[in-house]
């Protein structure tokens, strides 16, 4: 099977950014079996070249026509069924896009495509929230050493060093956001439902989605 990856993974690993240590390696991962739309690759290509990185796409280019990585395009008789997508699913044309370039690659639908943006804008949001009480107690720094964490990690002793506490009160204090964030992720997928016995539900569904 060839899956298909979305634009913002190779742009966190190319441009480094917060998660490139994580796109980094589902690309390792994935290296023989991962596709990619062209209309993706365009716009990496955009995006890297207005940042004056054009030597690191001409290499992705190299790299994928060097492994033979699945580029795959849509025709024009597709469109149609994109803009339907975006209109009945709420997606951007990029996400649409990538739903029916993978079609032929995986069983993935426009549905399980929105409920994936859905869950990401949810737990986005809960991320937030918790970033804005770590702020607001004046423990931004904290919040930016333990954020990694919050998905799992086990060096509590190089955490510890880098915000100043013994390794003990590190665990204690990730353990407490973590908890901290389910109870606002809860929060928020509770505005969404309309009674709170639906919320267990559509927090399972959610986790499914990602």
């Amino acid at each position: 099977m060839t899956y298909l990856l979305d634009t913002n993974v190779f742009i966190e690993f190319l441009l480094e950014q917060e998660n490139a240590d994580e796109a980094g390696e589902l690309l390792e991962k994935m290296s023989a079996g991962f596709g990619i739309s062209l209309f993706a690759l365009y716009s990496i290509g955009i995006i890297l070249t207005r940042r004056g990185r054009a030597s690191a796409f001409l290499q992705l280019v190299e790299d994928i026509e060097e492994t033979g990585t699945v580029v795959v395009q849509l025709h024009l008789s597709d469109m149609s069924n994109v803009i339907t997508a975006m209109q009945q699913y709420s997606l951007d044309f990029d996400d649409a896009e990538l739903n029916y370039a993978r079609e032929p690659h995986t069983d993935e639908t426009a549905e399980r495509l929105y409920l994936r943006k859905w869950a990401r804008a949810l737990t986005s949001e809960a991320m937030l929230a918790l970033e804005q009480d770590f702020a607001r107690r004046n423990k931004a720094g904290i919040f930016k050493a333990i954020k990694p964490y919050l998905a799992g990690g086990d060096d509590y002793e190089k955490l510890a060093g880098s915000i100043q506490l013994t390794v003990s009160n590190a665990k204690v204090t990730v353990h407490r956001a973590r908890k901290r964030y389910g109870e606002l992720l809860r929060a928020a997928v509770r505005d969404t439902v309309q009674a709170d016995s639906d919320v267990d539900a559509e927090l399972r569904e959610l986790m499914d989605s990602l």
